[in-house]
């Protein structure tokens, strides 16, 4: 009792305090009596140091040696004997304990009186397979397996003969002797241990074979879910039947929203497969923790953290305190004087008697539950669920279709993003242009785009390309003259396609006017900057206010001795920040925007919107604050990601800035009707995108960018974590709002590149066919991958700014930047330049428009296709739902008024036969309307909806009936 249970001297006995094995073969005849199954608690990754086969081991049994984890120590400088590596126990401290009878360690990952047991050891294997099956053949109906990831340490044989130490798992938060301090790559989730349960399984259908009664195995695994869901089994072999979903305990609490609630209940529901029951852990009468003082407790959890004053926040006996059973004494559990820990106080009105006796009760709430799941709409029935806003959770049997209401342009439109420097060169300088951009809005109208969104255009030192704005107000000269941007919008027009300008608000350029007036002494442009004191160090030396880094690596403080002050450049060094606390930049920005919607722009998308205001430093005496580590233990202390960005970033202020904006926009549909949109870039959390949509009465941005196809999937994903992907999104939108998909931009790797060449029809399938607005990153299309850029050839600003000729790829955006193709002939048909400003991607010759258009298939054929279907009132207003069928093949089904279409994306290149009828209402037969270019179905083709063959990496779209 070192664990009070957990720490079992003999698996064949019961514990003397319980009882004896009579009085267990008693409870056993009631229980059957009653119909009731009783299911026992396994302990198989340790036993009891006082056990007969620990005890055997100490005394030079051999057998029993080799029941445990033993390993040599090691002598440190001092000439002193130490543990043999860093390994933490969960209970705090070392996980191995010396013990001098045999001149080892032991390992215990748990307490000190909780050696592991060996599985490497076959003996082991078959004793606990024999202490299976000795309780279900007195007639337990199966266990719940306790600790079940910590079985299998890793094979030492593979590193020499020695276990290795565990990395550091870059908590800040924690000290080096708790168990957190480091990531447990060598000790959990061990690919063995998932074989183990399932040998486990084979002894429970050993009972079921000799009488029809399933026994049941619930596993305990504090873990990913892509982990606890391989407990399930693999392939032909069964492993238990309900790894324990414990999503309600780790990911929501009281302060959750209800989409939080939604996203906890889903993400089980995502991950485990398809043929196999979810399970949900709950309580009945609604008992709270119970306090247990210092002197009270004796959970090891608690006494190990010697510590009188915080012991609560690591014991576990608040939870163990004794059940309400009635108002008597000690709540009905005992009639002692003193029970082993405490009755929980309130147990006088809070108990099981009280309940049964209220008119309304937890207990007979949770009767009534259990009542109602017998009906068959809870045992067979279909789920879905909402967040009808930030306080309700629902999910129901039925939800009614959206009303086929006129939807705005941009609710219905692809919009199609061109980084302008890289699209078409008109002049011949090798740098893209208006005016090429204007040659080919043809082509953007024949795919089937109806918005374009162009990377700024405005006057540039180009420092960032673009996003170091010296005038607001101005084109920038390498991409032509305000007539020309004027042509471009009469073309557009006349092509019935709206024009959406990059707008990047958050800072200027150190060439602007704005800036040279401020270092020349002018008040009023000197306040548009963020500008602070610098700090003398130890040596007298002037360093910078904080230790707030730039996105670009280093300092994000920059001194200038005209001013004799450092002022803030969140990126680079030629884009000071500016200060949103300062009513006439708040004034500026709007004109700029009225500027620009007065010339006949559709609305901005708006760059890195999220770091717009700093923190009040009036809060922090007059000084802002330094932030604090991030604990990331993989990049280097000048590295943005080096910091947490509390006092930068996502600062409450910011949402309302957008909401003014938002404001801007609605004054010029008031004058026409015609909406003007606004998108955010926003990489943060999911909770804190939804903000821009807007609060209460205010509108924000309609498409706060959703980059979950970015940041959370690519090649190495299966269809679950697709699945989990889309719905994150959906799941934490305002349900009024529309969801939009983004799966590439000027930012990041291109989708070709991220997922594979062979998933580009499939991914274009899921970003143009999901409820919602469809962004194309150019290129997309016809499935554009990154190019090389050397060196030499580098220019963006993050690749160049790591000063490192090796690694610099892993941080320039430059390889997602090189120039459209648009045919085989020089530089692709982007520019007739000798050099052009980025080289052209390799094999532009047979990966190009001209080429696409005319072969029989191709991926902008097939694009094509898609933005043509998603016209249809089915992609318009139609309802959502999707499953991972198997680890491969993610598939969301799309219906309306009687007409139900299936989307099917393969990730892998292996053959299914997949049955689409685990969707509500999908029967009979499906009939194939696009196809991938990699796929060996036609249109029309038909098959059985219960057994359709799928290829490798095929993506298909299937029309029901």
């Amino acid at each position: 009792m070192y664990d009070f249970g957990y720490d079992i001297s003999d698996f064949y006995a019961i514990h003397d305090e319980y009882g004896t094995m009579e009085d267990f073969d008693a409870l056993l005849q009631k229980a059957n009596e009653l119909d009731i199954k009783i299911v026992l608690d396994l302990v198989p990754n340790h036993t009891s140091n006082e056990s007969e086969w620990f005890q055997e081991a100490l005394n030079g049994n051999e057998k029993y040696y080799n029941y445990f984890v033993w390993e040599d120590g090691v002598i440190d400088e001092n000439g002193n004997m130490q543990p043999p590596n860093n390994w933490r126990s969960h209970f705090r401290g070392s996980a191995w304990e010396y013990r001098e009878e045999v001149g080892k360690y032991y390992l215990h990952q748990f307490v000190v009186g909780q050696p592991d047991l060996n599985y490497r050891n076959p003996d082991v294997i078959d004793e606990m397979k024999n202490v299976i099956r000795f309780w279900l053949g007195r007639g337990v109906a199966g266990f719940r397996v306790d600790a079940v990831n910590c079985l299998f340490e890793v094979d030492k044989e593979l590193y020499g003969g020695k276990y290795p130490d565990e990395p550091l798992s870059g908590r800040v938060d924690v000290d080096p002797e708790s168990h957190d301090y480091l990531s447990h790559i060598y000790t959990k989730d061990q690919n063995e241990t998932y074989y183990m349960v399932y040998e486990w399984r084979d002894v429970f259908d050993e009972f079921k074979a000799q009488d029809g009664l399933v026994r049941v195995m619930m596993t305990e695994v504090y873990a990913s879910v892509q982990d606890v869901v391989k407990y399930f089994g693999e392939g032909e072999k069964l492993g238990a039947q309900m790894p324990f979903n414990f999503d309600l305990i780790s990911d929501v609490n009281a302060f959750s929203s209800a989409a939080d609630m939604k996203r906890a209940v889903d993400k089980f529901l995502t991950y485990k497969p398809v043929d196999q029951t979810a399970n949900w852990v709950g309580e009945e009468i609604g008992m709270l923790d119970g306090y247990v003082s210092w002197e009270d407790t004796v959970d090891p959890s608690g006494c190990n953290t010697n510590d009188p004053i915080n012991y609560v926040k690591s014991s576990r006996d608040p939870e163990r305190t004794p059940f309400h059973w009635n108002a008597e004494k000690n709540a009905g559990f005992s009639t002692a004087e003193k029970t082993w820990l405490p009755v929980a106080e309130g147990y006088e009105s809070l108990n099981v008697e009280v309940q049964k006796a209220a008119e309304r009760s937890h207990l007979k709430v949770y009767q009534a539950l259990a009542d109602l799941r017998n009906e068959k709409v809870f045992r067979y029935g279909r789920y879905d669920s909402l967040a009808l806003n930030n306080d309700v959770f629902v999910f129901r049997s039925a939800i009614k279709q959206e009303d086929e209401r006129e939807l705005e342009w941009w609710e219905k439109t692809i919009f199609y993003q061109i980084y302008p420097r890289s699209f078409s060169d008109s002049n011949g300088d090798g740098i893209g242009d208006l005016n090429g951009i204007t040659s080919k809005l043809e082509y953007v109208k024949e795919i089937g785009v109806g918005a374009i969104w162009l990377s700024p255009i405005f006057q540039s030192p180009m420092y960032d390309f673009g996003y170091d704005i010296s005038d607001f107000y101005a084109i920038h000269d390498e991409y032509g003259t305000m007539e020309d941007f004027d042509a471009l919008l009469q073309k557009a027009n006349e092509l019935d396609l709206k024009v959406v300008l990059d707008l990047v608000p958050n800072h200027s350029s150190n060439e602007s006017q704005w800036f040279q007036e401020a270092l020349k002494g002018n008040e009023k442009y000197y306040n548009y900057f963020v500008w602070e004191d610098g700090v003398i160090d130890a040596n007298g030396n002037m360093q910078p206010p904080n230790n707030w880094r730039s996105q670009f690596r280093g300092s994000a403080w920059e001194y200038r001795k005209e001013v004799g002050k450092y002022y803030l450049h969140q990126f680079v060094v030629g884009q000071p920040d500016l200060n949103y606390r300062n009513p006439d930049v708040v004034d500026e920005m709007k004109n700029i925007i009225r500027f620009w919607l007065d010339k006949g722009v559709a609305g901005f998308r708006v760059d890195a919107v999220n770091c717009l205001f700093e923190v009040d430093k009036e809060l922090y005496g007059g000084k802002y604050p330094d932030e604090p580590l991030s604990g990331r233990v993989d990049v280097d202390l000048e590295s943005y990601d080096y910091l947490s960005h509390i006092y930068t970033k996502d600062r409450n202020e910011t949402y309302y800035m957008v909401y003014e904006w938002r404001d801007v926009l609605d004054e010029f549909k008031a004058q026409d009707g015609l909406v003007r949109v606004m998108m955010t870039e926003v990489y943060a959390t999911v909770q804190d995108v939804v903000k821009y949509f807007g609060q209460g009465g205010r509108l924000g941005a309609q498409m706060p960018f959703n980059f979950n196809l970015i940041t959370d999937v690519d090649a190495s994903s299966s269809a679950a974590d697709m699945k989990r992907a889309v719905d994150k999104f959906l799941t934490y939108k305002p349900v009024d709002k529309r969801a939009n998909w983004v799966v590439g931009n000027h930012d990041n790797s291109r989708m070709a590149t991220r997922y594979g060449s062979s998933l580009v029809d499939g991914i274009n399938m899921i970003t143009l066919l999901l409820p919602g607005v469809s962004v194309t990153y150019m290129g997309e299309e016809i499935g554009m991958v990154d190019g090389f850029v050397s060196w030499e050839d580098t220019v963006d600003p993050s690749g160049c700014n790591t000063n490192d000729p090796i690694n610099y790829a892993k941080s320039s955006r430059d390889p997602q930047r090189t120039p459209f193709h648009w045919n085989a002939e020089k530089n692709a048909g982007f520019s007739t330049a000798e050099k052009t400003w980025l080289p052209v991607a390799e094999g532009y010759e047979s990966l190009n428009v001209e080429f696409q258009k005319t072969a029989e298939r191709s991926h902008l054929k097939v694009y094509e296709a898609l933005a043509d279907l998603r016209n249809e009132k089915v992609f318009r207003y139609g309802r959502y739902d999707s499953l991972a069928l198997n680890n491969d093949i993610f598939v969301f089904r799309r219906w309306y008024k009687g007409e139900t279409y299936l989307v099917l994306v393969n990730m892998r290149d292996i053959e299914h036969v997949v049955d689409l009828t685990y969707f509500e209402n999908v029967y009979g037969d499906v009939t194939v309307v696009i196809s991938s270019i990699h796929s060996p179905k036609d249109e029309g083709d038909t098959f059985d909806a219960s057994a359709l063959p799928v290829a490798g990496f095929e993506s298909i779209v299937l029309k029901l009936g």
